[in-house]
């Protein structure tokens, strides 16, 4: 090729081209150009190539719907005494693929509530020292996070006054013992979708809390939020590409680095999943590449509720884009 107007001051001999040629043509492939003399000059060339094997995202960060339910994203703390009840339980989990933690009476469950997060606890009532009675009223009486978890009450008695005592003491349902493993399958996936849902996507309460000290003409949280975006954005691409590379490690502190960011402007949603994703301990390809569809997701959810907040408070919504 040459240049038809050689009066432009344009540094570079065409080195460039000459070397892509070479390695192109290394891959088997072809490389040529279409110009005229208005128009300028189009380069281009065809390799072929294999379809990656990888099931690794595209390179967008649009998530059109939440994948199905996924037993694997959902932690189940289970009570009980019993080692053989124990042993059952723990065999029926792991089947559905659900993570758990199995402790023996009542207080082991308020101890554990308040270290671990947990979506759902499944909780024999007759335990000793506490027993599930008693456990029910401490965790509905405390002003923790934990509060409003569902419980699951899980006993032999069938009879209608039991069910009232379980269900006075604070747990939101019955499952009676002997359980078989599609009647433990259903309680799980109906109160994980409710304990779900219960999350709201944008805790407004957070963004109030800002707007109150923002003494500059309400700039503060517009400023914010681009920042925000741009820096999940930004985050997500990082961290397809540690997908990529099997970086179980550099995943997790993506996660907690945005875990802390969205927590703190009340994407409650999104927040449980980066905390699910920096809680990984082992790369499973799949189940990361799912969190991560599932962050995209609730992180686009918690944009459309920003825009609407901002609207609501006459705030500029052309930052979020």
């Amino acid at each position: 090729f040459f240049r038809t107007d050689q009066s432009l001051k344009i540094s570079g001999a065409g080195l460039g081209l000459s070397i892509s040629k070479m390695i192109i043509e290394k891959l088997d492939g072809k490389i040529g150009i279409s110009s005229n003399a208005q128009g300028g000059a189009t380069f281009w060339f065809e390799i072929a190539l294999e379809k990656s094997k990888k099931n690794i995202l595209k390179n967008q960060n649009k998530i059109e719907e939440l994948p199905a339910f996924d037993f694997s994203l959902f932690k189940v703390l289970v009570a009980e005494d019993n080692v053989v009840n124990q042993s059952i339980l723990a065999s029926m989990l792991k089947k559905m693929g659900a993570r758990y933690k199995i402790v023996s009476d009542g207080g082991e469950v308020i101890r554990a509530l308040a270290v671990e997060r947990f979506d759902l606890v499944v909780m024999d009532c007759y335990m000793s020292p506490m027993d599930g009675f008693e456990a029910a009223r401490i965790i509905r009486n405390s002003q923790e996070p934990y509060k409003k978890i569902p419980l699951l009450a899980f006993t032999a008695s069938s009879a209608q006054e039991d069910r009232k005592h379980c269900l006075q003491s604070g747990m939101n349902d019955v499952l009676l013992k002997p359980a078989t493993y599609e009647q433990l399958l259903e309680k799980i996936k109906s109160w994980g979708l409710i304990s779900y849902q219960s999350t709201p996507v944008l805790d407004e309460s957070s963004l109030d809390k800002i707007r109150s000290f923002d003494n500059e003409g309400q700039n503060l949280l517009q400023s914010l939020l681009q920042i925000y975006q741009e820096n999940t954005e930004q985050e997500f691409q990082k961290m397809k590409e540690l997908l990529e590379l099997s970086d179980v490690e550099g995943l997790r502190k993506k996660a907690h680095k945005l875990k802390s960011s969205s927590a703190q402007l009340g994407a409650m949603r999104f927040e449980r999943y980066c905390y699910l994703m920096e809680n990984e301990e082992t790369f499973d390809l799949p189940k990361m590449t799912l969190l991560l569809k599932c962050m995209i997701f609730e992180y686009n959810e918690s944009l459309r509720d920003f825009r609407i907040y901002c609207q609501k408070h006459s705030q500029n919504t052309s930052v979020l884009m």
